[in-house]
């Protein structure tokens, strides 16, 4: 699947095979991506997870680095957190002690 941001530039979500999320999912975590907003991507990211037992979070990660998106998932003590660009990622994960 190929999208295009306001900005014009190419996302793609590459959808493998061994990969669970299915394409219709992951775009609806591009489309939240869009927002910037972590708590929309992470009420996404709980009903893809919620509608496919099979997916991690691992997956959701992936779907989103595929599409060189905006959030990270962090897994957290009770469940896991988003957040919004390489730096917030990087503060979060040494905050829980995480490299």
């Amino acid at each position: 699947m190929v999208d295009r941001d306001a900005g014009g530039i190419k996302r793609e979500c590459v959808t493998v095979a061994a990969m669970p999320i299915s394409a219709r999912q992951c775009h609806r975590l591009i489309v939240d991506d869009r927002s910037f907003d972590p708590v929309a991507i992470a009420k996404t990211a709980r009903d893809v997870l919620g509608e496919n037992p099979q997916l991690t979070l691992l997956d959701v990660e992936v779907a989103l680095r595929d599409a060189r998106c905006w959030a990270f998932v962090i897994a957290a003590p009770g469940g896991f957190e988003v957040v919004g660009g390489v730096l917030a990622h990087r503060a979060r994960l040494a905050a829980l002690d995480r490299s």
